[in-house]
Protein backbone atom coordinates (compact mmCIF):
# COMPACT_ATOMS: atom_id res chain seq x y z
CA UNK A 1 0.00 0.00 0.00
CA UNK A 2 2.80 2.43 0.86
CA UNK A 3 4.47 1.64 -2.47
CA UNK A 4 1.28 2.41 -4.41
CA UNK A 5 0.35 5.55 -2.43
CA UNK A 6 2.37 8.04 -4.57
CA UNK A 7 0.84 6.49 -7.71
CA UNK A 8 -2.74 6.34 -6.41
CA UNK A 9 -4.06 9.48 -8.13
CA UNK A 10 -2.56 8.30 -11.42
CA UNK A 11 -4.18 4.88 -11.01
CA UNK A 12 -7.55 6.53 -10.30
CA UNK A 13 -7.12 8.76 -13.37
CA UNK A 14 -6.50 5.62 -15.44
CA UNK A 15 -9.67 3.94 -14.10
CA UNK A 16 -11.60 7.14 -14.82
CA UNK A 17 -10.33 7.16 -18.42
CA UNK A 18 -11.31 3.50 -18.81
CA UNK A 19 -14.83 4.29 -17.62
CA UNK A 20 -15.16 7.44 -19.75
CA UNK A 21 -13.62 6.20 -23.00
CA UNK A 22 -16.09 5.19 -25.69
CA UNK A 23 -13.45 2.92 -27.23
CA UNK A 24 -13.31 0.77 -24.07
CA UNK A 25 -15.79 -2.12 -24.08
CA UNK A 26 -18.33 -2.78 -21.34
CA UNK A 27 -16.42 -5.83 -20.05
CA UNK A 28 -13.28 -3.72 -19.60
CA UNK A 29 -15.34 -1.09 -17.77
CA UNK A 30 -16.56 -3.84 -15.42
CA UNK A 31 -12.96 -4.95 -14.94
CA UNK A 32 -11.96 -1.37 -14.08
CA UNK A 33 -14.64 -1.17 -11.35
CA UNK A 34 -13.68 -4.61 -10.00
CA UNK A 35 -10.03 -3.56 -9.98
CA UNK A 36 -10.97 -0.34 -8.18
CA UNK A 37 -12.60 -2.42 -5.41
CA UNK A 38 -9.49 -4.60 -5.11
CA UNK A 39 -7.36 -1.46 -4.92
CA UNK A 40 -9.52 0.03 -2.14
CA UNK A 41 -9.29 -3.17 -0.09
CA UNK A 42 -5.52 -3.29 -0.61
CA UNK A 43 -4.92 0.38 0.23
CA UNK A 44 -7.08 0.49 3.36
CA UNK A 45 -8.75 3.40 5.18
CA UNK A 46 -5.69 5.65 5.53
CA UNK A 47 -4.90 5.75 1.82
CA UNK A 48 -8.49 5.56 0.54
CA UNK A 49 -9.45 8.45 2.81
CA UNK A 50 -6.59 10.57 1.46
CA UNK A 51 -8.05 10.35 -2.09
CA UNK A 52 -11.74 10.11 -1.10
CA UNK A 53 -12.92 12.97 -3.34
CA UNK A 54 -11.17 11.58 -6.43
CA UNK A 55 -12.39 8.08 -5.53
CA UNK A 56 -15.98 9.36 -5.37
CA UNK A 57 -15.54 11.06 -8.75
CA UNK A 58 -14.44 7.75 -10.26
CA UNK A 59 -17.32 5.89 -8.59
CA UNK A 60 -19.78 8.50 -9.87
CA UNK A 61 -18.38 7.96 -13.36
CA UNK A 62 -19.07 4.25 -12.87
CA UNK A 63 -22.71 5.09 -12.11
CA UNK A 64 -23.14 6.03 -15.77
CA UNK A 65 -23.33 2.27 -16.31
CA UNK A 66 -25.91 1.60 -13.61
CA UNK A 67 -28.22 0.17 -16.29
CA UNK A 68 -25.50 -2.20 -17.56
CA UNK A 69 -24.17 -3.40 -14.21
CA UNK A 70 -26.12 -1.96 -11.25
CA UNK A 71 -25.04 -4.72 -8.85
CA UNK A 72 -21.35 -4.00 -9.51
CA UNK A 73 -21.94 -0.26 -8.98
CA UNK A 74 -23.51 -1.04 -5.59
CA UNK A 75 -20.67 -3.34 -4.59
CA UNK A 76 -18.09 -0.68 -5.54
CA UNK A 77 -19.81 2.02 -3.46
CA UNK A 78 -20.27 -0.41 -0.56
CA UNK A 79 -16.57 -1.21 -0.70
CA UNK A 80 -15.75 2.53 -0.72
CA UNK A 81 -17.80 3.43 2.35
CA UNK A 82 -16.43 0.42 4.25
CA UNK A 83 -12.84 1.32 3.28
CA UNK A 84 -13.19 4.93 4.47
CA UNK A 85 -11.92 6.15 7.81
CA UNK A 86 -15.05 6.64 9.95
CA UNK A 87 -14.11 10.30 10.54
CA UNK A 88 -15.02 11.01 6.89
CA UNK A 89 -18.36 9.18 6.80
CA UNK A 90 -20.31 12.16 8.19
CA UNK A 91 -18.94 14.87 5.87
CA UNK A 92 -19.49 12.61 2.83
CA UNK A 93 -22.85 11.20 3.95
CA UNK A 94 -25.19 13.39 1.89
CA UNK A 95 -22.92 13.17 -1.18
CA UNK A 96 -22.87 9.36 -1.09
CA UNK A 97 -26.62 9.11 -0.55
CA UNK A 98 -27.42 11.53 -3.39
CA UNK A 99 -25.09 9.59 -5.70
CA UNK A 100 -26.75 6.26 -4.83
CA UNK A 101 -30.42 7.30 -4.92
CA UNK A 102 -30.79 6.38 -8.63
CA UNK A 103 -29.87 2.79 -7.70
CA UNK A 104 -32.62 2.37 -5.08
CA UNK A 105 -35.16 1.17 -7.67
CA UNK A 106 -32.73 -1.15 -9.48
CA UNK A 107 -30.85 -2.61 -6.49
CA UNK A 108 -33.10 -1.80 -3.50
CA UNK A 109 -31.65 -4.29 -0.99
CA UNK A 110 -28.03 -3.52 -1.86
CA UNK A 111 -28.53 0.25 -1.86
CA UNK A 112 -30.47 0.12 1.42
CA UNK A 113 -27.66 -2.00 2.92
CA UNK A 114 -25.17 0.81 2.16
CA UNK A 115 -27.51 3.39 3.70
CA UNK A 116 -27.99 1.09 6.73
CA UNK A 117 -24.22 0.82 7.17
CA UNK A 118 -23.79 4.60 6.95
CA UNK A 119 -26.78 5.73 9.01
CA UNK A 120 -27.57 2.95 11.48
CA UNK A 121 -24.32 1.00 11.98
CA UNK A 122 -22.25 4.21 12.10
CA UNK A 123 -24.83 6.41 13.76
CA UNK A 124 -22.33 7.76 16.31
CA UNK A 125 -19.87 8.80 13.60
CA UNK A 126 -22.49 10.51 11.41
CA UNK A 127 -25.08 11.83 13.89
CA UNK A 128 -24.06 15.49 13.40
CA UNK A 129 -24.88 15.13 9.69
CA UNK A 130 -28.11 13.12 9.82
CA UNK A 131 -30.29 16.27 9.74
CA UNK A 132 -28.98 16.84 6.17
CA UNK A 133 -30.68 13.64 4.96
CA UNK A 134 -34.29 14.72 4.53
CA UNK A 135 -34.74 13.64 0.92
CA UNK A 136 -35.01 9.84 1.01
CA UNK A 137 -37.91 8.56 -1.08
CA UNK A 138 -40.64 6.36 0.34
CA UNK A 139 -39.45 2.82 -0.25
CA UNK A 140 -40.08 -0.34 1.79
CA UNK A 141 -36.32 -1.04 2.08
CA UNK A 142 -35.72 2.41 3.60
CA UNK A 143 -38.34 2.40 6.38
CA UNK A 144 -35.94 1.62 9.29
CA UNK A 145 -33.44 4.17 8.00
CA UNK A 146 -36.12 6.85 7.65
CA UNK A 147 -37.28 6.13 11.22
CA UNK A 148 -33.75 6.83 12.50
CA UNK A 149 -33.48 9.99 10.39
CA UNK A 150 -36.81 11.24 11.75
CA UNK A 151 -35.17 11.57 15.18
CA UNK A 152 -32.71 14.14 13.78
CA UNK A 153 -35.13 16.46 12.01
CA UNK A 154 -35.05 20.00 13.31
Amino acid sequence: ADYLQPKLLGILAFFNMQLLSSSVGIEDKKMALNSLMSLMKLMGPKHVSSVRVKMMTTLRTGLRFKDDFPELCCRAWDCFVRCLDHAYLGPLLSHVIVALLPLIHMQPKETAAIFHYLIIENRDAVQDFLHEIYFLPDHPELEKIKAVLQEYRK
